[in-house]
């Protein structure tokens, strides 16, 4: 009776637990394009924020899309791209109202 050698036990493959990816939770990732612009989005939204009338509700808007996020990987598709750039939207509107308003109290009042 021939034992099996040694090393074959160790090249047996080994099950993974929790998902498709060593490490991962199971989560696919997105096409790397949609991704970078997903990345590039929220950069942008990073930036604008510091310029909101408020810069600390500015943060916490900023937590609150990231902790969106990274809460699963269904947020990293084409709907959550058109969120952030919603959300980016709202921050810039805001932004030059408070600009407008500025400028009108200087000028008008």
């Amino acid at each position: 009776m021939a034992q099996a050698p040694s090393y074959a036990i160790l090249a047996a493959p080994r099950r993974r637990l929790g998902g498709s990816r060593p490490g991962g939770r199971g989560m696919e990732a997105p096409p790397p394009q949609l991704r970078r612009r997903i990345l590039r989005t929220f950069r942008n939204l990073c930036y604008a924020a510091r310029d909101l009338p408020d810069p600390e509700s500015g943060r916490k808007e900023i937590w609150k899309i990231k902790a969106w996020l990274r809460a699963g990987p269904e947020r990293w598709d084409a709907r959550g791209f058109a969120y952030l750039r919603y959300q980016q939207k709202e921050v810039e509107a805001i932004i030059k109202l408070a600009k407008y308003r500025a400028m009108k109290n200087r000028y008008y009042s």
